[in-house]
């Protein structure tokens, strides 16, 4: 689904961080019946130490939060853990010994997966688990697409880009902003749609106001418009949720 955003920063918080190989899964810092994460150091029934990561300060992942400092290392399980920007990174490998998987990537080796950062630890993929903001066309948006408050300050559209400034309350968390709208056109000469500017503020409770901007590409909509009325060329009168007067998007 496309969805218009921009990420408006204040001081982030912290933000959980997941185990995953090539796609990010989350894990937390306790095994599933509720026990320590084993392998965090300490002595084994036969007096050697438990497994530690090889970088950092190895550390207790039950008494860990989920926001760490840069170079700290963990073993959960059988899995590497490693603090990347600030939070807890894993591999996600099986823990039979019979049963090894195959190395995915090289020591040193890094790459991005949508937003999130992957790091190479012992030859598997430690990635980030971070929700990514989604691309920049304005999608059709259900009950469930968030709605935190925030006021629409001014809106311009040139050709498919509708730019609409917005403010809002917080500065200690991300702010994700996306277009939506309710994927219907209402018959009428032109016909009419409803839309709103979806805010997720991730429970950000700070005071400060803050002012941001989105790019919402109308594309979208657009095709569904050339779709639905086998029209190469039309209007669109959108009704844009805390703003007046409504918009007329021609194309």
């Amino acid at each position: 689904m496309n969805i218009g955003y921009r990420l408006g920063w204040g001081l982030l918080g912290g933000l959980a961080l997941a185990a995953c190989d090539l796609d990010p899964k989350n894990l937390g810092n306790e095994t599933d019946d509720g026990g320590s994460a084993e392998g965090s150091g300490g002595s084994d029934e036969d007096g050697s130490e438990g497994g530690s990561a090889s970088m950092g300060t190895t550390v207790d992942p039950t008494s860990v939060d989920p926001v760490c400092e840069d170079g700290d290392a963990m073993m959960q399980e059988c899995n590497d853990c490693t603090c990347v920007e600030g939070q807890w990174a894993c591999t996600e490998i099986g823990c039979d010994p019979t049963e090894p998987p195959p190395a995915e990537c090289e020591a040193g080796d890094t790459m991005m997966q949508d937003c999130n950062a992957c790091s190479c630890l012992e030859g598997y993929w430690a990635c980030t688990d971070l929700e990514c903001p989604p691309d920049d066309g304005i999608a059709v948006c259900d009950d469930s697409a968030p709605h935190d408050g925030l006021d629409v300050d001014g809106i311009a559209l040139a050709g498919d880009i509708l730019l609409v400034d917005v403010g809002y309350g917080g500065g200690c968390a991300e702010h994700i902003l996306a277009g939506c709208w309710d994927g219907s056109f209402a018959e009428s000469d032109p016909v009419q749609v409803w839309a709103f500017v979806s805010h997720e503020s991730n429970d950000d409770n700070c005071d400060a106001y803050l002012s941001d901007s989105i790019e919402i590409d109308l594309s979208p909509m657009k095709a569904d418009y050339q779709a639905g009325y086998q029209q190469e060329h039309g209007a669109i009168m959108i009704h844009l949720e805390g703003w007046e007067p409504s918009i007329l998007y021609e194309f």
